[in-house]
């Protein structure tokens, strides 16, 4: 059973892309999840996750887990959004966004709606933890949904072409819109309050090293250690971990402000955290 399938990426756009997306019949529209992206394929009682590079991930909770092999399907490859507990679901649980396989049935060159379609058929009302992600497809409900996620200050969202393919990698056939800025940054060490904060930076092509900002670490479950030994209970962050922020803005100093530590990322290198990713605000710009 082939199973090495890299997450197919999203493109972002611009904010002011939105009324021409929901204009479009070709394109619906999805609520974009903070999550860990994986592709988990079953064959039997094996149950294996991948992260978006194709690579092993972390694994997944015995709760989850269970979720999956309850399904009388011995055999299907799903891409997914793996979600952190939160106020509505008190476990990790699953927003379902593709289905690749799904038996016998090999889904990767059928367009993206039939996808959306069988992932319905296959996965709804499966269990609490495994959540079919909703696509509004009319103008006036993508219309609605973007009123909604701007309301529930969610970080953004997904257009996705419903007449596409499944194709591995960037293949910027599908969107992403952010009400929110994030980046990938890179720890270089100890903040100024010590092992409860962190110092992060980017790098240029030529290499050199910026200093973007501090992050606090307080009610995050890190410490910063140059040794490995952290506080019971916390997980240790080292000089050359890569993390996700998100932030307000930067200045044209390349400094970022009001940033906030969201998670770790093993599925990225130092190198690929790179300071074009700065969204500048216009008003500091010169």
């Amino acid at each position: 059973m082939p199973f090495l399938f890299k997450s197919e990426l999203l493109t972002e756009v611009e904010e002011s892309q939105i009324p021409r997306y929901v204009a479009s019949r070709s394109h619906g529209f999805q609520e974009k999840f903070n999550g860990d992206r994986r592709t988990i394929v079953r064959d039997g009682n094996s149950l294996i996750d991948l992260n978006r590079e194709g690579a092993p991930g972390k694994g997944l909770s015995p709760k989850v887990k269970a979720a999956l092999l309850s399904h009388p399907l011995q055999k299907f490859i799903v891409d997914i959004e793996l979600m952190k507990p939160n106020a509505e679901v008190n476990s990790e649980h699953i927003k379902l966004l593709d289905v690749l396989i799904l038996g016998n049935e090999l889904l990767a060159q059928e367009t993206y709606e039939y996808r959306e379609q069988r992932a319905h058929q296959t996965f709804d009302n499966l269990s609490p933890l495994v959540h079919v992600v909703y696509t509004a497809k009319s103008a006036d409900d993508k219309a609605k949904l973007v009123w909604k996620l701007k309301q529930d200050n969610a970080e953004g969202i997904v257009v996705r072409r419903m007449d596409a393919p499944y194709k591995q990698g960037r293949a910027k056939q599908h969107m992403k819109i952010k009400f929110w800025k994030d980046m990938d940054v890179v720890v270089l060490g100890p903040g100024h309050d010590g092992h409860e904060s962190i110092r992060v930076g980017v790098f240029d092509k030529a290499g050199k090293v910026y200093d973007v900002c501090g992050v606090s670490l307080i009610g995050k479950g890190y410490e910063f250690t140059l040794n490995g030994r952290v506080k019971r209970g916390l997980r240790p962050l080292v000089v050359g971990t890569v993390i996700k922020i998100f932030y307000l803005y930067a200045t044209k100093e390349n400094h970022v402000v009001q940033s906030e530590f969201i998670e770790t990322r093993d599925d990225k290198q130092p190198r690929d955290c790179w300071l074009s990713q700065l969204k500048l605000n216009k008003n500091w710009i010169k």
